[in-house]
């Protein structure tokens, strides 16, 4: 009697474990920003443009291993796309909220005299967006994107 509870428990715990396994494999496959249908030769010149005027944007600031970690970073969340927007209201390349933009990011602007990228319309801004995903990084901030960030 006391084996079968056992193994009848066993059974439970190798399902939800199963179960977790799976939505976390699920998960980690997705990303909040919308599938391209051009395929991924379409995605790699837009990521190779991207990344060129990321570098332009960074210039010599930041080393070129964080910039990599980065066009990383814009492939998994947007495709590479610095004006795309998720359903669930994130923007631009990296995908940001707009209140993480107004609580992270804007001390950052201001701080470096870039007012022009305080308003969260400026998540599409290549520039505004690289700048405060640099700094990010660079104090380990790469947890606020939880799939991409790793």
């Amino acid at each position: 009697m006391n084996g079968a509870r056992i193994a009848k428990g066993f059974r439970r715990v190798a399902a939800a474990a199963l179960a977790a396994g799976l939505l976390a494999t699920v998960l980690a496959g997705c990303s909040s920003a919308p599938k391209r249908p051009e395929g991924r030769a379409s995605e790699s010149r837009q990521c190779g443009e991207f990344c060129r005027k990321l570098d332009a944007c960074l210039g010599g600031e930041f080393d070129d291993a964080l910039k990599d970690r980065m066009c990383e970073l814009a492939r998994c969340e947007s495709g590479c796309r610095p004006r795309v927007r998720a359903a669930a209201g994130y923007e631009g390349a990296f995908q940001f909220a707009s209140g993480t933009w107004r609580a992270v990011c804007g001390p950052i602007f201001a701080r470096r005299g870039l007012e022009r990228c305080r308003p969260t319309d400026a998540r599409n801004d290549l520039c505004c967006a690289a700048v405060c995903t640099a700094e990010m990084f660079s104090a380990g901030g790469a947890g606020h994107w939880p799939v991409c960030g790793r």
